[in-house]
């Protein structure tokens, strides 16, 4: 007998949450692949939301075609704190929803989500309504969670590493784009940061001249889409532009058989993203943090599926030589569903 998955509620029941409820607007909806979507939800003129890097919120839906969403669904919050206090507009410029085509969006204050059409997520398979459905209708949302940034103590660290698989990404921009606003000089000068990226390229990632072509005799870089892995283009453009110091390395999977096994370079925003055709293993991880020296120096953060996640967080924290021998404070994880 099968039993049902636990909702977003019921798996977060224990973090904290804040007791206050926030009503933000859709105010636009970018299409990322077919299958994730970027949300902006507008806060009204007057209203500021405080979270930190790596939170997520609830997320309730208005009652729609006599279905009552009593349960809210679970998304991290893709954007910097400083979005939600101050209006700015989007880096991407997307207009408003009927604004005339030459007319810019006004700066407004907002949160961001990346969310994947997940069938088993009753919120998710209303938030992938038609577009024309969504903008400018209200939501509520409560903020949540502990896996943040900066990590919780007094913990000195000198590099922090982040590691991502899949939408795991999410969580780990909102901390690294806050860290890109801190400036030179801030207590963050001289941070290294170190990126593993993990993301399946689908079909839907490659460029458009590549569709109808045969692409087993073609370079996969040159094929590649940047744009269609969530997020690569907001960091590399961190690490291009100086505001982030350190390295980013991607693992993809479902590349073509011509890709280069042992990897190679995908051109992003004026940076060369180094790039292998493999799953990311625990091994890759250590070395991103390095021998003792680099333990006693570092914090992970840690997320993806929950397998991955186990293993990973579970053999950097086991004692030594079974495990990495990591000081448990210093590995973060959050799992996504």
């Amino acid at each position: 007998m099968s039993t049902a998955k636990e909702t977003h509620a019921e798996r977060t029941a224990h973090e904290p949450r804040d007791p206050s409820l926030y009503f933000l607007n859709i105010a636009s909806i970018t299409l990322i692949t077919p299958s994730i979507r970027l949300f902006r939800l507008a806060l009204p003129p007057s209203n500021t939301l405080s979270f930190l890097p790596g939170q997520w919120i609830d997320l309730y839906v208005p009652p729609s075609d006599h279905i009552l969403f009593n349960k809210p669904g679970g998304f991290t919050i893709t954007s910097s704190p400083s979005h939600a206090a101050v209006a700015s507009t989007p880096e991407d410029y997307i207009l408003q929803s009927g604004a005339n085509d030459n007319e810019p969006m006004k700066p407004y204050k907002y949160i961001e989500l990346a969310i994947q059409h997940a069938p088993d997520n009753p919120v998710a398979v209303y938030l992938f309504r038609p577009v024309s459905q969504l903008l400018n209708t209200e939501v509520t949302v409560r903020v949540g969670g502990s896996f943040v940034f900066p990590p919780a103590g007094d913990i000195p660290f000198k590099i922090v590493v982040f590691v991502a698989s899949g939408m795991g990404i999410n969580p780990l921009i909102s901390m690294m784009s806050w860290l890109g606003e801190q400036g030179k000089d801030s207590r963050w000068r001289g941070l290294e940061v170190r990126v593993l990226y993990g993301a399946r390229v689908s079909r839907d990632a490659w460029s458009q001249e590549a569709v109808g072509a045969e692409m087993a005799l073609r370079p996969a870089n040159s094929l590649l889409d940047p744009c269609k892995i969530p997020f690569l283009p907001r960091i590399a453009k961190l690490f291009s532009s100086g505001k982030l110091q350190g390295q980013v390395t991607l693992f993809l999977t479902g590349l073509n058989s011509a890709s280069n096994p042992t990897g190679d370079v995908i051109p992003c925003e004026n940076l060369e993203i180094a790039y292998l055709r493999r799953r990311m293993t625990l091994t890759d991880v250590q070395a991103a943090i390095g021998e003792k020296k680099g333990q006693d120096n570092s914090v992970v953060y840690v997320c993806g599926v929950p397998v991955m996640t186990d293993e990973f967080v579970g053999r950097l924290a086991a004692p030594e030589p079974e495990g990495f021998g990591m000081d448990k404070r210093r590995v973060l994880f959050e799992k996504w569903w």
